[in-house]
Formats: C-alpha cells, sequence, structure tokens
C-alpha cells in the first residue's frame, strides 16, 4: 500500500537526510514548510521506498538494503502511470518501472566534505577576480545563460527568480560567486541540502574565463559554506568526470532521468 505523507521535514523517515535524492525532498519541504502546494510525498508501507512529486518532477527513493518483489514493482508501475509528474528521477535500478518515455542516465559523484576541502586548499585565487556577498540574481541567471549547451538548459527566469530567492531568504540555498569588475565571472550554488548531504546544483563559469581555475576556486568556496559531511553532484554519463573526480568527488551510483 502507498500512502500519503505530510510534507513537513519532521514527518519524513530520517534515512532520506543522507541521500543524494532524498534530500532534495527534505530541503524543499525545509525550505517551504507544511503548506508547500507543489510537493507531494508518499511512501510505499511494505518496502519503504518513498515518491514526492516536486514542480511536476517525481522523485523515487529506495530505501538502502530493501529490495523490491514483483508485487511491490507492479504497485508502483500503476502508482506512477496516474502521477501528473512530466519527468521522472531515480536511481539507475528503478528505471525498469518506467515502460515508456526518453531516458537520459549519468552518474552521481560524492564525497566527504573535509576531503574535499583539504585538496582544495592549495588553490590559487587570482588577483583580478573578487568573491561578492551582495549580487543580485539576475546576475546569476545571466551567467548560467551564457553557458547554456543542449545538455544544460537553462530553466525560464520567473520561477528560477522566485524559487531561489525564496530558498536563500529562509537559508535553504547558499551560493559562491566570483567577480571579474561588474560582471560575474563564475558560480557555484546549492539549492538542496541537509546536515549529512549536499547537492552541488551547478558550477558555471563564462566561455571567456575558462581554463583558469574559477570553476575549483567556486566549488571549493562552496563547500566551505555549506554544513553537509557529503557534497554530491549529478553529472551527464562521460561528461566532467574529471573535473569533478580532481575535485575529490568519486562516483557513488548511476542516476537516470525520464521523459514522461
Amino acid at each position: 500500500m502507498i500512502g500519503h505523507l505530510e510534507p513537513g521535514s519532521r514527518a519524513l523517515p530520517g534515512w532520506l537526510f543522507g541521500d543524494p535524492l532524498g534530500c532534495r525532498i527534505v530541503s524543499a519541504a525545509r525550505a517551504y514548510g507544511e503548506t508547500l502546494s507543489f510537493l507531494q510525498v508518499w511512501q510505499q508501507e511494505e518496502s519503504g521506498l518513498v515518491l514526492a512529486l516536486l514542480d511536476q518532477t517525481l522523485l523515487l527513493v529506495q530505501k538502502p538494503g530493501t529490495v523490491l518483489s514483483s508485487r511491490q514493482k507492479q504497485e508502483l508501475k500503476a502508482f506512477i502511470s496516474f502521477s501528473a509528474a512530466k519527468t521522472a528521477l531515480c536511481s539507475r535500478n528503478l528505471e525498469e518501472l518506467f515502460s515508456a518515455g526518453e531516458k537520459r542516465t549519468g552518474q552521481i559523484m560524492d564525497g566527504r566534505r573535509q576531503s574535499i576541502l583539504s585538496i582544495g586548499k592549495g588553490n590559487r585565487s587570482l588577483a583580478e577576480f573578487e568573491e561578492k556577498q551582495e549580487w543580485k540574481i539576475p546576475q546569476l541567471y545571466e551567467l548560467l545563460k551564457t553557458c547554456e549547451s543542449p545538455r544544460f538548459r537553462v530553466p525560464p527566469f520567473e520561477p528560477f527568480y522566485l524559487d531561489f530567492s525564496h530558498r536563500m531568504r529562509h537559508e535553504s540555498a547558499r551560493a559562491a560567486v566570483l567577480f571579474c569588475g561588474d560582471r560575474m565571472a563564475a558560480a557555484a550554488f546549492s539549492t538542496a541540502y541537509t546536515d549529512e548531504m549536499g547537492i552541488l546544483t551547478v558550477a558555471a563559469v563564462a566561455p571567456e574565463y575558462r581554463g583558469l581555475g574559477l570553476g575549483k576556486q567556486v566549488v571549493y568556496t562552496l563547500c566551505r559554506m555549506l554544513p553537509s559531511q557529503n557534497i554530491c553532484v549529478y553529472r551527464d554519463k562521460e561528461e566532467n568526470q574529471r573535473f569533478y573526480a580532481s575535485l575529490g568527488f568519486r562516483d557513488r551510483e548511476p542516476f537516470t532521468e525520464v521523459l514522461l
């Protein structure tokens, strides 16, 4: 049986807090509270698997150490078919629950925060680039648009601005930025973190400033800002593996994104 859970973080299973997918659910619940209208959370009672519909994306998070029976899989498939989700995100071992839809695979990499910071101790700061505490979200958005590619699509400005500004106000998002004069040259930010796990949501460097080590610098700065014991990143298959490995990240598990 699949039952509804209250979206407040205190009602969520504790094992979600340290899971790369689960901390997305916990962070959304913390940022928006129990009145969050676009977060719905359910749990399959027998397996403990958690499903969350977050702004038309269905997240599936399997409880560690559990194996789904054929009956439980059939129940989940039926539930998914009636969801209003446009996309789904899950670990690779759950992709069999989706018989249709275009699938994109990638790798979750993670590392201990202290290990990442120790590797970054020797990272050289460039004099012409300045870390700033005061900056505006449109400047960040402009930087992201310069980095857009077929594999990295920036959402429309209004929903991005509303969600990011809300999370920043409620201390559920953190960002590290570097400026060259009045222009934002590089940024790294997290919009999902707990004390146990934090997600490096985006690391971006303007094309004309690449190759100078700014990407590493903003990632290390962000890791210092996060309280999380572990930091993880979602990367597309065969993309940026060397960059994140040089920062101290290691492969954790593959994931699948499904267009429903």
